[in-house]
């Protein structure tokens, strides 16, 4: 059985434009980033292939890793009592948006009835005028 041949990859010079490009995608990272995402980031989009340690070289590259590796808490057991706080301030932060979304829909539904009203020449007296009382002793039968 004949081994698969292993494909040697060219290295490529870093430059100064590449090494912009892994800064931004560091500083961009959604979360704490290892060398290993770097290396494949790295690949990924700019189709060269560096190993962590030629791009650790780079003042800038490391201190971006750094700086990203500092501003990213570090993995700790969350309380439990603090992991049902945050679901419960997600959760009325959800609601704050719906009910503001809802409140907008009632704005745009009152300026087109007062529109509605004013184009009718039905004045702000009748429309605030209060309701007919109900005949409970009235009978439809």
């Amino acid at each position: 059985m004949q081994r698969p041949r292993r494909v040697i990859k060219k290295r490529t010079r870093i430059t100064k434009a590449s090494i912009e490009v892994i800064c931004e995608f560091i500083r961009g990272w959604p979360r704490a980033i290892t060398w290993e995402e770097i290396v494949i980031e790295a690949e990924r989009r700019l189709h060269a292939n560096w190993t962590r340690q030629a791009l650790e070289k780079h003042a800038e590259i490391k201190a971006a890793y750094q700086a990203k590796r500092d501003q990213t808490p570090a993995h700790q057991p969350i309380d439990p009592a603090i992991r049902i706080l945050k679901e419960r301030i997600k959760s009325l932060e959800d609601d704050k948006r719906r009910l503001e979304a809802e409140i907008e829909l009632y704005k745009g539904t009152f300026v087109r009835y007062q529109y509605n009203a004013h184009a009718r020449g039905i004045s702000p007296e009748e429309l605030d005028r209060p309701l007919p009382p109900i005949d409970r002793n009235r009978s439809d039968g």
